[in-house]
């Protein structure tokens, strides 16, 4: 029976929805109208939405707000697993955001390729995972960096603390954000900075006192704790300000209290949102980094002394970072690029050792990096890291220009993700999708698939190709007697069997329960019947599990194409009903004939579900 989207349900079961549950990595699967016909738990996640919510939806549906690293809004026709179907090619290492319900932006880094299910359709499947702490950890080091080259450059206070505000609003979509300083006398609110805010608004704070009742700023400023305001129209702290919100349009306003080393109150930092809102855990976390930042800012503006900006942003997290002037000497390094490359930062400096010049090209030379990083001011891409020790890594390179206040690339930021975990999951995902994992045979999928290829490459060489269909004698005794972990095991030993006495390029794959599927290609009816014996003849020894021995046997159909069918259903079928004629005289082989067809279908049919209802 097919599913609204023409996808059958055997398909589904056999076919990489083997694998999507049991996936560490998010998988959704498209159908080639771009509609999403199955994903994983991990998807439903990472989205946000429920598998109903998921499957029907096509990747031009607006609801995805997809967008490119720059912000810049991403048609669907663009999203990885379109572009695998339009190209043809495998989309590998593409970044995207996602908006999820929630109103937040979720970073993905996605992997989509095109593959043929066993009916011949083609279907996208995209692999990704959650970035966004990279993505946010990037954004905040370079950031960090733009402050330090602005504050090495005298730049004003008013400026330093605009990008600050600007960078947050970017991060949390939607909101306002202020930075408000403490009057000289500590008592009451004074200047506040904001891109976004009206200029009246700001002018109303400024003198403001400051209480443990005065809206969301002056209650944070004095009583130097974060003020959570999610609804200003229905709390006590706004009570007597109620002319402010409906004058200026906001209903929500958080603020932090921006502390100097000692502890002592700076400023605030707020975030308004024109919607009743609670901050989530990210949102906390960003609020406190950007007090953090701000309080560094204002004191070394202040101060005009050694530079107070901490390296803990540079330092932090798993992956490798270098920064290189413009005319690329390597500037400084963090430890996690030490503890990659196996160089320490004193050497790299002096060796002038960034990523780039450690990496060995996989698609782009350097050049072609800068000339693009000379165009877009920007690259990314993956490339082999070249260790101290002589191996290599692979890993995700991004190179972004830094530029100061006149506009003129100052610095360039490379970092670096050690991808050998992903591409690890990604080879499971594989594995699980087209491999039995019982005995790391083909499994159906794959096996129709080979067929479907083999078929088609002999008949532009005008040659042959044999299908043989085996079903083991007597296994349903192993399974009575000891048990189906003792079956596993049987099976698992004689799909190694099989293997050894098979020729150089033939396929074995193993079809479900004791069935397995054998393409030979270039074989007509003596090699296919040599290959046949050679089989039964590795099942002459008993297979000895748990201290018992036992002598099974082997059923085989031979099809043939192009005299037995031409396509991978009909040999398959026509094999199968060899073999249950094989089987009806007592075993070993038999070779189609077309008169076995009459009738034998139905029977066929019959016996292989009282068979598998028995078997369970």
């Amino acid at each position: 029976m097919k599913t609204r989207n023409g996808l059958t349900e055997e398909a589904i079961r056999t076919g990489l929805s083997m694998g999507l549950q049991s996936a560490l990595a998010a998988i959704v699967v498209q159908s080639e109208d771009l509609h999403i016909i199955d994903c994983n738990g991990e998807a439903e996640r990472l989205l946000g939405l429920g598998r109903d919510q998921m499957l029907g939806r096509e990747s031009r549906d607006p609801r995805w707000g997809a967008m490119t690293p720059d912000g810049i809004d991403l048609p669907g026709e663009q999203h990885p697993g379109p572009m695998a179907f339009h190209t043809g090619n495998a989309q590998r290492g593409k970044t995207l955001g996602i908006r999820l319900p929630s109103g937040k932006v979720r970073w993905l880094l996605v992997d989509a390729d095109v593959f043929i299910d066993e009916n011949g359709e083609r279907r996208a499947v995209s692999a990704f995972m959650d970035v966004t702490d990279r993505i946010r950890l990037e954004a905040w080091q370079a950031l960090t960096l733009s402050i330090l080259d602005e504050l090495s450059r005298r730049a004003p206070l008013d400026r330093l603390l605009l990008m600050l505000a600007e960078f947050v609003e970017k991060q949390m979509l939607g909101a306002r954000c202020s930075l408000t300083l403490l009057a000289e006398d500590g008592q009451s609110l004074g200047l506040g900075y904001s891109t976004s805010l009206p200029a009246a608004y700001l002018r109303v704070l400024d003198g403001l006192p400051i209480g443990p009742k005065v809206g969301s700023c002056g209650a944070a400023a004095c009583l130097g704790e974060t003020v959570i305001v999610a609804d200003v129209m229905d709390h006590p702290n706004w009570a007597a300000y109620l002319h402010l919100p409906r004058e200026f349009g906001f209903r929500s306003c958080w603020s932090e209290p921006i502390f100097d080393e000692e502890r002592k109150v700076l400023g605030t930092f707020a975030v308004y949102y024109n919607e009743v809102r609670s901050p989530v855990d990210d949102d906390r976390e960003l609020l406190m980094q950007a007090s953090s930042l701000a309080a560094l800012v204002i004191e070394r503006c202040r101060a005009r002394e050694t530079l107070l900006l901490s390296a803990a942003l540079f330092e932090q997290g798993a992956d490798a970072v270098v920064v290189v002037d413009a005319q690329g000497r390597v500037v400084r390094v963090n430890s996690a690029f030490e503890g990659m490359i196996g160089i320490s930062a004193r050497e790299a400096v002096a060796e002038q050792r960034s990523l780039l010049n450690v990496s060995v090209s996989i698609t782009e030379s350097l050049d072609d990096i800068q000339v693009e990083l000379a165009a877009e001011g920007r690259w990314q891409g993956e490339r082999l890291l070249r260790c101290a020790n002589g191996e290599t890594l692979p890993a995700w390179l991004s190179v972004v220009a830094l530029r100061s206040a006149a506009g003129e690339v100052s610095h360039y930021l490379q970092t670096a993700v050690d991808l050998r975990e992903s591409k690890a999951q990604a080879e499971r995902i594989r594995e699980l999708a087209f491999f039995d994992p019982l005995t790391g045979l083909p499994n159906r999928v794959l096996v129709i698939d080979r067929l479907r290829q083999a078929i088609g490459s002999a008949k532009r060489r005008n040659q042959s190709v044999a299908v043989l269909f085996l079903d083991l004698n007597r296994f349903k005794e192993v399974n009575d007697t000891l048990g189906h972990d003792a079956g596993d095991e049987v099976l698992a030993t004689i799909g190694n069997r099989f293997t050894s006495g098979l020729r150089r390029g033939d396929t074995l794959g193993r079809l479900g329960g004791d069935e397995f599927l054998i393409i030979a290609e270039g074989a007509g009816e003596a090699e296919a019947a040599c290959c046949a014996e050679r089989l039964i003849a590795s099942l002459v020894d008993p297979v000895r599990v748990q201290d018992q021995d036992f002598a099974l046997g082997a059923s085989i159909g031979i099809a043939l194409y192009p005299s037995d069918g031409d396509t991978p259903d009909t040999l398959m079928k026509h094999a199968d009903i060899a073999m249950y004629r094989a089987k009806a005289d007592g075993g070993n082989f038999r070779l189609y004939q077309p008169e076995m067809s009459a009738g034998l279908g139905e029977r066929v049919a019959l016996a292989r579900d009282l068979r598998a209802a028995l078997i369970d």
